[in-house]
């Protein structure tokens, strides 16, 4: 009940004029942002007001026929309920927050955020959960802090992961994160608002047109043509066995060691680079006959980027007003990807 009545808290803070009002843990000059004691929110659960409800039935029971006992455990239930809201509030006071990450994906994909809880005042923490939006919230338990994590740091830090649906493309800010407790009765739901000083990068959707790839006029050939002369080729590393691959390039000695089948990885000195131009894709439209719009040749140009990689090309970038120049490697991948990302 109380994580419906945060969820639609949140969601009417959300309005500009009520966010001012909104008392938010923000991102320190470390990046990280500690949850002050007057950051944190507490309402009653169900169960508390049932809670409630119980004690004051007991104080009018005990009222009208003058049961010192009865006095006595309503007085006992009622430091009971107290202690336990104190031990609420603490639970989720004075944790520092801090993101570790976010992961690289395209749009239309889940992008994870592994984010840390430190306990700035050495206590244990048990049953805190958090979500990064209401509209959608995965909801994830974080790790308990036993009582030994004091002996080892006077910070303990507890790593977690959220997700977030991505949809367009380009820099995102991270959405405010909400912590909750109800620890240790689940009479009181104690929450904290965060919000980190963090973007994160969505890459475009890959395009699933069925587009024949341009022949660049530096290319020599199709999207991920390298030299096949014998005796031309520079070996470049490893990579895990897959169906289909020729038997001559397993690396039986390596793949002795016990850590599976190795294919090895060459590419062709003499290799011309390739070209994924942008003003290719008028001719590719032309001789398909399949009309492209703007974001479509963003999506086809991430399809054969990522086509490019996987086969280890050396290949460059035109686009209207950037070029990047032929490389290979997981830099030169991002980048290209980066780029079609913030494109106009």
């Amino acid at each position: 009940m109380c994580y419906i009545v945060s969820s639609l808290l949140s969601r009417l803070l959300n309005q500009q004029f009520w966010t001012k009002w909104l008392r938010v843990s923000k991102a320190q000059a470390s990046g990280s942002a500690l949850i002050g004691i007057r950051q944190v929110y507490i309402f009653p659960t169900r169960w508390g007001l049932l809670y409630g409800l119980l004690l004051f039935a007991l104080l009018i029971g005990s009222i009208n026929y003058s049961l010192n006992l009865g006095y006595v455990l309503t007085f006992l239930l009622t430091s009971l309920g107290h202690v336990a809201m104190l031990h609420t509030w603490r639970n989720v006071v004075n944790c520092q927050v801090d993101i570790l990450y976010a992961e690289r994906v395209f749009a239309g994909q889940l992008t994870k955020f592994a984010l840390n809880i430190a306990d700035t005042k050495q206590r244990p923490r048990h049953s805190i959960t958090a979500y990064l939006d209401a509209q959608y919230p995965d909801v994830q338990d974080l790790p308990s802090s036993s009582p030994h994590d004091k002996q080892q740091d006077s910070m303990t830090a507890k790593p977690f992961n959220l997700s977030l649906p991505t949809i367009k493309r380009g820099w995102h800010t991270l959405p405010r994160i909400t912590l909750y407790s109800e620890f240790p009765l689940s009479l009181f739901h104690a929450w904290a608002y965060v919000q980190l000083d963090f973007r994160y990068m969505v890459y475009p959707t890959p395009s699933t047109l069925t587009l024949l790839k341009p022949n660049a006029p530096d290319s020599g050939g199709e999207l991920g043509s390298t030299s096949q002369i014998e005796g031309d080729e520079e070996f470049v590393g490893h990579k895990p066995y897959q169906l289909g691959d020729s038997s001559k390039r397993v690396d039986w000695k390596a793949s002795s060691r016990g850590i599976g089948l190795l294919t090895k990885q060459y590419q062709g000195l003499g290799a011309s680079p390739v070209w994924l131009d942008w003003s290719l894709l008028g001719e590719t439209e032309i001789s398909s006959g399949i009309s492209i719009d703007h974001e479509a040749k963003i999506s086809l140009l991430t399809h054969w980027v990522m086509d490019a990689h996987e086969a280890q090309s050396l290949f460059g970038l035109r686009l209207p007003n950037t070029v990047i120049y032929p490389s290979t490697g997981d830099a030169h991948y991002h980048a290209c990807l980066s780029t079609l990302a913030l494109m106009d």
